[in-house]
């Protein structure tokens, strides 16, 4: 027990920044089911009641590009704050957080871009199956967003002043 303490201790924020990262794809991909069952006809999709299609039919239902929209500001504001919190242990307040926080939204928009690019190719071009093209392109953001946040964003106070 001692060596897995001595372990976690030792790569405490990569896991954490993984499972941190998981949760984060949790909440994306919920937003995203949720946003597609907002906009769909509830009455029509699960007239035969809840089966797997039903389901089928209710992603096919919705807007692919509105439904990760609405994914993507969800688990970008979840994964700021578990970042900044659980994560890099940040404790920057008042200038230093605006600057996290704007930081952080920006290196997520270039990686949501590359989502977007990546949803749209794939599912509305190719006709590539959405949540499996989601997982692929969710695990590359993954590692893209662990090295702008542990490079430029959650940067400890002594790497800024050598920058």
């Amino acid at each position: 027990m001692q060596k897995i303490i001595s372990l976690f201790k030792k790569y405490k924020e990569p896991i954490m920044y993984i499972i941190v990262g998981g949760l984060t794809t949790v909440v994306s991909f919920a937003a995203q089911f949720l946003a597609h069952l907002i906009g769909a006809d509830l009455d029509a999709v699960f007239a035969d009641g809840i089966t797997l299609a039903s389901i089928v039919a209710l992603m096919e239902e919705g807007s692919t590009m509105l439904a990760t929209v609405v994914s993507w500001i969800c688990s970008v504001t979840f994964a700021f704050f578990a970042n900044k919190i659980f994560v890099f242990e940040s404790k920057e307040k008042g200038k230093g957080f605006v600057i996290e926080f704007f930081s952080f939204y920006a290196a997520r928009l270039f990686t949501f871009g590359v989502e977007l690019l990546s949803m749209f190719i794939f599912v509305e071009l190719l006709s590539f199956n959405e949540m499996g093209v989601k997982l692929v392109v969710q695990i590359a953001i993954l590692i893209l967003n662990y090295v702008f946040s542990k490079l430029i964003i959650f940067r400890k106070k002594k790497e800024k002043e050598n920058v």
